[in-house]
């Protein structure tokens, strides 16, 4: 068995972390199969892979096709992990020997109905949902095409005692409520973290909310926090384990997710949640069992989690103790061996 991973994303964000740590697990469980990574030449992601060695990287530059066929071995199965890598999947299938193709889907959102993007989901073999609400919409899209539910993984982020405590040092006597995330208004509501944070900045002046990551409107929320003392805008962090570690609370109030894989780390770092009831993540948290969950835009509904999170420490600590223990169904062996069982189902191997 020969898997090409195709990826083409400039940086590295969920969906390039997804695809490091699913081609590490199968290295690492299945040494006799042979993997290949095509990306485009600069990216990061194979500086992520552990088990680099073990997997031989191609670097492309557009156009993509080209050199891509140039690269063309004789591969048992092409697996795309993004959009532009869905649509190169397509032409070395078509272009090559047949080679069979999965796409993993990791957004919400319904595919192009253009010409092309419809030739490139018809002809695939298999396309690998994040979660319920993507199979809905695939499904929708055409239900003909055969759809699997495979989650995210856990990070297993990397993070420092030493390092968390000068965190809370930093914020001492405050409860510290987090987001993680690209700081993108119409994907991830932060505006909601925002009008939180002007009503509660009186009333309740221990909550102290911190916004990690950046983005296309960073400077959109920075303009609506202005003025404010509970908020905090850190940048991107590399040690989001040691973030993760030293919050109160996790916030995500997203408008659109294929699932959300930053809420498996969060489980992991056994935070209490409150998410929004959107796309996917219904499929992770499940209302007052493994989070408190909120409709989306709702901003009354997250200022009475928060308060109902803080004035029940019972409740707090049974979220996060569950979320915790859910947390161990997302680790890359198991998802690796869910991946495996699929290549398996199409190769007969």
């Amino acid at each position: 068995m020969h898997i090409l991973h195709i990826n083409l994303a400039k940086g590295f964000r969920g969906g390039e972390r997804q695809t490091g740590l699913l081609i590490d697990g199968l290295a690492k469980q299945y040494p006799n199969v042979k993997q290949s990574l095509l990306v485009r030449r600069g990216s990061p992601l194979p500086d992520f892979l552990k088990y680099k060695k073990n997997v031989a990287i191609i670097e492309v530059n557009k156009p993509f096709m080209a050199h891509s066929l140039k690269a063309s071995k004789d591969y048992s199965l092409i697996h795309a992990h993004d959009a532009k890598a869905c649509h190169l999947a397509y032409a070395l299938h078509t272009f090559s020997n047949k080679t069979p193709y999965i796409i993993t889907r990791r957004m919400d959102r319904t595919p192009k109905k253009d010409w092309f993007t419809k030739k490139v989901y018809n002809n695939t073999t298999l396309v690998v949902c994040l979660s319920n609400a993507i199979g809905d919409i695939i499904k929708e899209y055409n239900a003909a095409i055969d759809t699997r539910i495979i989650p995210s993984m856990l990070a297993s982020l990397p993070s420092s005692q030493n390092t968390i405590q000068g965190i809370r040092k930093l914020y001492k006597g405050k409860i510290l409520v987090g987001n993680i995330g690209a700081l993108v208004c119409k994907h991830k509501g932060q505006q909601f973290i925002i009008e939180a944070a002007k009503q509660l900045e009186k009333s309740h002046p221990q909550f102290h909310f911190l916004l990690i990551g950046q983005g296309q409107d960073e400077q959109l929320l920075r303009t609506q926090a202005e003025g404010l003392s509970n908020v905090e805008f850190t940048g991107f962090k590399s040690n989001v384990g040691d973030y993760l570690g030293a919050l109160d609370i996790f916030l995500f109030p997203s408008l659109e997710e294929g699932l959300g894989s930053t809420l498996i780390d969060a489980m992991d770092a056994q935070l209490p949640i409150i998410a929004s009831k959107a796309g996917g993540i219904p499929d992770l948290i499940e209302h007052d069992v493994t989070g408190l969950l909120v409709e989306p835009k709702d901003t009354q509904g997250i200022i009475n989690s928060l308060l109902c999170l803080t004035q029940d420490e019972d409740l707090a600590h049974r979220l996060a103790k569950t979320g915790k223990e859910r947390s161990t169904h997302y680790t890359p062996d198991i998802i690796s061996q869910r991946y495996m069982a699929v290549y398996q189902s199409i190769l007969g191997d």
